[in-house]
């Protein structure tokens, strides 16, 4: 096996795209991108379902009962219109940040909701009826400036006297433990 020198001046989301580039077969390449494809595809269309479904089913039907079926099949596509143009922008602001790979991002940013969600979950099983609603929502009220805190500052989007020295894998943990 001959080891292709320009991967070492790659950054590390670049090197497998290279690797379908260069190294596998036109038709190969090709079914590997489509798969890519595909499964980020699949991905991004159940997370837009579910947000239509939670706002219109969640949100919108017990907020207005009298609502027709047609108003709300048009509330749900303006609700994935709005996510899909979210998601985009978020796509483009995570391209253009400062990191070491795609996942170190992804890892920050997801914590931001699922950290808090995850400790309400733990608390809820472990503690029974020990947290009430407003202490819950004060925890994950404090858990989510936490995060976002510590995202900003992982992601080097603080100036320098607010930044908290941290690598970005330790976001999550710190703030199950704020919660």
């Amino acid at each position: 096996w001959v080891q292709d020198r320009t991967v070492d001046s790659l950054a590390a989301d670049e090197v497998f795209p290279h690797f379908i580039a260069e190294e596998l077969p036109a038709g190969m390449a090709g079914v590997v991108i489509s798969g890519a494809l595909a499964a980020a595809m699949s991905s991004l269309d159940s997370s837009l379902n579910a947000i239509s479904s939670v706002v219109v089913g969640d949100f919108a039907q017990p907020l207005c009962p009298a609502c027709s079926d047609t108003q709300l099949l048009r509330l749900g596509r303006l609700v994935t219109a709005a996510a899909t143009v979210l998601m985009v922008c978020f796509a483009l602001l995570f391209r253009a940040a400062e990191k070491t790979a795609m996942f170190d991002l992804f890892n920050v940013w997801t914590s931001v909701f699922t950290g808090a969600a995850f400790s309400l979950f733990i608390a809820a099983t472990l503690g029974g009826r020990v947290v009430d609603n407003k202490t819950a929502l004060i925890s994950i009220a404090v858990s989510l400036l936490a995060n976002v805190y510590l995202a900003l500052s992982t992601n080097g989007l603080l100036p320098a006297g607010l930044t908290a020295p941290l690598d970005s894998y330790w976001t999550n943990v710190l703030v199950n433990a704020v919660f």
